[in-house]
C-alpha cells in the first residue's frame, strides 16, 4: 500500500469497488462427493483471495484491497478506472470458477478523504445497493459448460481431460449438466472438472495447517488422512457446519473503513485457529476440511463427538 499511502497526502478522487463470490453454498453443495465439495471450496477461496486481488494489482499498479474475506472483496481503485472493471472481474472469477456466482460492482468518483473519514458508511450504502441489483440481473448458463483451462494448470493441478466433441452424456458428478469432458473414465461437465483437480491440494494444505498447530503444542497426537468418508469414522460421520453469529450486526456498528479492514484480518485469522484448537482439544485426529473462509465452517467429523466439538466451537 505504499503508493496509497503517498496519494493519501493528497485529497485525490478514487472509485471503489465491492464484490465476490455468492451462493456459495449452492457451489459447493452441488453433490454429495467429498472431492467435489472439497475443489469448490477451494477455488472459491483461491479465486477471491489471489486471482482476483492480483489482477486488480497488475491492471492498478499497486496492492488495492482494502478487505477481503468471507465472499466479499472491498478495494480502492483510481478515478480514470473504467466502469466496465466489474464485468472484468466476473470474467476472471467466471474461467476459474465456471458455475459459481460472482458479482462486482464500481463506484461514482469521491474523495479520498471521503472513504477515511466519518461519511464510510453512507459512501458503501449506495455501493452495496447497486452490488445486490447486479446479483438480481445475473445469468449464467450452466447448461452445458467449458472450461478454458483444459490441459493448463490452475492453483497448481493439471485440469488435464479429453475433450469431446459432443454431449452427449450428463456429468456423472452434478447429475444435471451436460459433459463435455471424460476423465478418469468418468462423463463430467467444466464446472465439476475444476472441482476434482483442485481437491488434493486443498485437502493437504488443511491437514499440514492441523499437523502445524498440533506441534506448535508440543503434541505428538497423530492425525490420519481421510480420503473417504470411512476414515472418519467406519460407523457414524457429522457434519458440523458453523457461520458466525450477528456478524452482520457487528459490522453495522463500524464507522470507519480502517476499522472495518481490521476486523476483516482479524476474523480471517482466528478462525482457523477456533477450528484446529476446538479439534484438539476434543481430542479429534480423524476430519475433513471441506471449508474454512471468513465466518464459515464446514467440516466432517466422528458423530460420536461432534456434539462436544460444536460445544467448543
Amino acid at each position: 500500500m505504499k503508493v496509497l499511502k503517498k496519494e493519501l497526502q493528497e485529497d485525490i478522487s478514487v472509485k471503489l469497488i465491492k464484490g465476490g463470490t455468492y451462493k456459495i453454498k449452492g457451489y459447493y453443495l452441488e453433490n454429495s462427493l467429498l472431492p467435489d465439495i472439497r475443489g469448490a471450496s477451494s477455488i472459491i477461496t483461491g479465486v477471491q483471495e489471489e486471482i482476483i486481488p492480483e489482477y486488480l494489482k497488475e491492471k492498478i499498479g499497486f496492492d488495492c484491497v482494502l478487505y477481503n474475506g468471507g465472499g466479499n472483496l472491498f478495494a480502492i481503485v483510481p478515478d480514470n478506472c473504467e466502469n466496465t472493471l466489474p464485468i472484468e472481474l466476473e470474467k476472471v472469477a467466471q474461467d476459474y470458477l465456471v458455475t459459481a456466482n460472482s458479482a462486482y460492482s464500481i463506484s461514482d468518483s469521491i474523495k479520498i478523504s471521503q472513504l477515511f473519514g466519518e461519511n464510510y458508511k453512507s459512501i458503501t450504502f449506495g455501493l452495496e445497493n447497486e452490488l445486490n441489483e447486479r446479483k438480481k440481473s445475473k445469468i449464467i448458463n450452466n447448461t452445458a459448460p467449458l472450461t478454458s483451462f483444459n490441459n493448463y494448470h490452475i492453483f497448481d493441478c493439471d485440469v488435464n481431460a479429453e475433450k469431446l466433441d459432443k454431449a452427449d452424456e450428463y456429468c456423472e458428478h452434478c447429475k444435471n449438466r451436460l459433459a463435455y469432458y471424460k476423465k478418469n473414465g468418468e462423463f463430467i461437465c467444466g464446472g465439476c472438472l475444476h472441482k476434482i483437480s483442485v481437491n488434493y491440494e486443498q485437502k493437504r494444505s488443511y491437514y499440514n495447517e492441523y499437523i502445524n498447530f498440533i506441534r506448535k503444542r508440543g503434541s505428538n497426537m497423530e492425525l490420519k488422512m481421510c480420503n473417504s468418508f470411512v476414515d472418519v469414522d467406519k460407523d457414524y460421520i457429522a457434519v458440523v457446519y458453523a457461520d458466525g453469529n450477528n456478524m452482520g450486526g457487528i459490522i453495522q456498528t463500524i464507522n470507519k473503513v480502517n476499522e472495518m479492514m481490521d476486523f476483516s484480518a482479524f476474523v480471517k485469522e482466528k478462525m482457523p485457529e477456533i477450528v484446529y484448537g476446538s479439534l484438539y482439544d476434543r481430542e479429534i485426529k480423524n476430519v475433513v476440511f471441506t471449508a474454512l473462509g471468513g465466518d464459515d465452517i464446514f467440516i466432517i467429523v466422528p458423530a460420536k463427538k461432534s456434539l462436544r466439538l460444536a460445544e467448543k466451537l
